[in-house]
C-alpha cells in the first residue's frame, strides 16, 4: 500500500477517502507487466485509467471495484481477461474499454455488475469488435453467459468465449 500512497502522492487518509476519485496509472507503475500489488482488492472512487501502460499484460492485481469507467485501451499487450468478473473488476459503475489486443477470455465481462457497455478501439481487429457487439447485446439483454457463450462460439469467436 506505500508503493501506491508514495506514486499518488497523498496520504492514508486520503485514499480510503471517497472524494480521492479517479486513478490514472502509467508504463512507470507497471512491473514485470503487472498493476501494483497494492490495488488488488481495492476500490476505485472514480475512473481507473491504464490507457498508457502498454507493456500491461496481466491485470491478476486490478482492483475489485471501480465506481466510474475502466479503461485498458492501449494496453497493447493485454489479450487476455481471464478471471474478470470473478478475481477482480467484480463491479464497474460506468463503461470498459477493452485493450486494443485482446484474442481471448472475454465472457467474463459479463459478470461484473453494474458494467452496462463495453467499448472497443476502432483500430481493433474485427474479431473483437463482432465480441464486443455480442457481449454489449448480452449485457442490455439478462447477461446470460451460456447464451453469449454459444452466440461468440457460433460467431467463430471460441477463444472470447472463454472465462
Amino acid at each position: 500500500m506505500n508503493i501506491l500512497l508514495e506514486l499518488l502522492k497523498i496520504t492514508e487518509e486520503e485514499f480510503y477517502d471517497p472524494e480521492l476519485g479517479d486513478l490514472e496509472l502509467t508504463d512507470d507503475d507497471i512491473y514485470n507487466g503487472q498493476l501494483p500489488e497494492e490495488l488488488k482488492g481495492i476500490r476505485i472512487h472514480g475512473n481507473f485509467d491504464c490507457r498508457e501502460c502498454e507493456s500491461l499484460s496481466s491485470l491478476e492485481n486490478a482492483p475489485n471495484i471501480v465506481d466510474e469507467d475502466c479503461d485498458f485501451a492501449n494496453a497493447m499487450k493485454l489479450t487476455s481477461l481471464e478471471g474478470i468478473g470473478k478475481d477482480y473488476l467484480l463491479e464497474i459503475g460506468g463503461d470498459l474499454y477493452l485493450p486494443l489486443h485482446l484474442k481471448s477470455n472475454a465472457l467474463g465481462i459479463l459478470r461484473i455488475k453494474k458494467l452496462t457497455h463495453v467499448i472497443n478501439n476502432s483500430f481493433a481487429i474485427d474479431s473483437l469488435k463482432r465480441t464486443v457487439t455480442i457481449i454489449n447485446k448480452h449485457l442490455e439483454s439478462g447477461r446470460n453467459i451460456w447464451k453469449c457463450k454459444e452466440e461468440l462460439i457460433e460467431a467463430g469467436l471460441k477463444e472470447y468465449a472463454k472465462l
